[in-house]
């Protein structure tokens, strides 16, 4: 009988550590598994704090696109390549606009929020009238892609100076006059190659300007649209083939006289607008032009102009090769030319005050995205 109770509770307290060990067992995979459901919590609330940052952070940046959008819109020529940075919500922009080859604008925005950055960008179709003024200066007399030939002491030039290649005097061209310009207190005079002996602050090897171009195509087409004769001899404002004509005054309803050929204008003529010609013009001898609009050029040609004795030109003047002025000769409104530029006696140049439309035909535009995206 004692020996039948042992074995009953050995029995017992052989189940009951059978049991607590399972107990154990239980508790441990209870512990873990809590242990690891608090861990995949942990990391969900903190992929949704980063995605949540994250998205600020993308915000933001594209919020400095936005702004930068918005004062290119209100002065395109200076925000097009700048930078601009700002406090925003409960971070930072930091905004880097470029100019591309072409024209178009590239925008790089990073918005920070805390440790964390997110970057964006887009490009901006092009606004070419802007691109132009940019590389056109208000305040120069002679932007020249070419040599600019001072040969003579004779000569006023308000405004700056500046050429690609070489800039030469000749015949005391030291004791010519420069002016600054209306609003400045110097006038330079640059080179990209050597520079002669002038009387100014010149500075020679700087780097070389890319020109601004006119459309000549949009000046063509409103000649076109001009119904009306521009002079008593009942010519239209589209002439076509070389001309040579005497006494021409003439007054276009539209402000353009387009010639598809070369043009010579002999004695006293007169035009009020714009003269266009795709070749040469010459003017022999006492023209003079009139603005139709504040900001509107004189004279555009593909080819060279050349400029007799006698003339006073209001307006700019471009050619797409060289300009030659002989003498007794006032432009108000400055040069600009692909080739070379020659002073001769009693010249004066004044610079522009005002850039030119580039294309009449095309009013100026907002920017536009063509193009945009998250870079990370």
């Amino acid at each position: 009988m004692k020996t039948r109770h042992d074995d009953r509770l050995q029995d017992a307290s052989s189940r009951d550590g059978t049991v607590l060990v399972i107990i154990m067992l239980m508790a441990g995979i209870l512990l873990m598994a809590v242990t690891g459901m608090m861990a995949l919590a942990s990391n969900a609330s903190f992929r949704i704090r980063r995605m949540t940052t994250d998205a600020k952070a993308l915000n933001i940046a594209e919020a400095g696109i936005a702004d930068m959008i918005g004062r290119l819109t209100t002065n395109y020529w200076h925000w097009q390549d700048n930078i601009y940075a700002a406090d925003f919500a409960d971070g930072s922009f930091h905004v880097v606009s470029r100019v591309q080859v072409g024209g178009n604008v590239l925008l790089v925005s990073t918005g920070t929020v805390g440790k964390i950055s997110r970057v964006t960008a887009v490009e901006l179709l092009g606004n070419e009238r802007a691109r132009n003024d940019s590389l056109f200066h208000v305040d120069g007399a002679i932007l020249s892609g070419g040599d600019v030939r001072f040969r003579t002491s004779d000569f006023t030039i308000k405004g700056n100076v500046h050429s690609n290649r070489d800039i030469t005097s000749e015949s005391g061209a030291d004791q010519g006059v420069f002016e600054p310009a209306d609003g400045f207190d110097e006038c330079f005079v640059t080179a990209s190659g050597d520079i002669g002996e002038l009387n100014n602050v010149t500075t020679n090897r700087v780097a070389p300007r890319e020109l601004p171009e006119f459309d000549f195509d949009g000046y063509r087409q409103l000649a076109l649209s001009d119904t009306y004769p521009v002079d008593a001899e009942g010519r239209p404002a589209y002439l076509e083939g070389d001309q040579d004509i005497r006494h021409f005054n003439a007054r276009p309803t539209n402000g353009v006289i387009y010639v598809n050929g070369d043009i010579t204008l002999r004695g006293d003529s007169s035009i009020v607008g714009t003269l266009v010609v795709n070749g040469d013009a010459t003017f022999r001898n006492a023209f003079s032009t009139e603005r139709y609009a504040d900001d509107m050029p004189a004279v555009l040609v593909t080819g060279s102009i050349y400029l007799g004795n006698r003339g006073h030109i209001k307006g700019l003047i471009y050619a797409g090769c060289n300009v030659y002025i002989q003498n007794h000769v006032t432009l108000d409104g400055g040069i600009i030319t692909v080739g070379y530029t020659e002073i001769n006696n009693r010249t004066e140049v004044e610079h522009s005050t005002e850039p030119p439309p580039w294309d009449p035909t095309q009013p100026d535009v907002p920017p536009e995205v063509i193009i945009g995206g998250w870079l990370r």
